[in-house]
């Protein structure tokens, strides 16, 4: 089953935190349940439907055909990768290193050894560039 977000996290909370608490206490598919009853409930029904159409757009970008997203990447040519581009700055300035470890993890795309691997790491500079080496073997 899924915990509940305690309400004293809520409390103080922005927007982007909200979202990230729903995320990590629910995962995407039934946060995205959680959210849409939380707005009825609170009776914002137009932003219930605004999400609900942004979400059939997301699926529809989803299933994309691959060939299609491989030539919108072939297209930048030798342009270098947002991430091999801004590398430094990356290294430098990203201080919550752990949400985007456990979306890598979530998503399948950063095993358990290289998670705890980063997350062992004492800095978030050290973090950061532990991550940045397993990015560059996904090619």
């Amino acid at each position: 089953g899924y915990s509940q977000i305690p309400y004293g996290k809520l409390e103080e909370a922005d927007e982007e935190d909200v979202a990230r608490f729903i995320i990590s206490f629910y995962k995407e598919s039934y946060g995205i349940e959680v959210t849409l009853g939380v707005l009825e409930a609170i009776d914002e029904r137009q932003a219930a439907e605004n999400l609900r159409t942004d979400l059939k757009t997301v699926s529809s970008c989803a299933s994309q055909e691959p060939a299609k997203m491989e030539d919108q990447g072939a297209a930048a040519g030798d342009e270098k990768h947002f991430v091999d581009k801004h590398r430094t700055d990356l290294i430098q300035r990203v201080t919550l290193v752990a949400p985007i470890l456990d979306d890598l993890l979530q998503d399948g795309l950063l095993p358990c050894e290289a998670y705890n691997m980063v997350h062992s790491r004492n800095t978030d500079q050290e973090k950061m560039r532990t991550l940045y080496d397993h990015v560059k073997s996904w090619g």
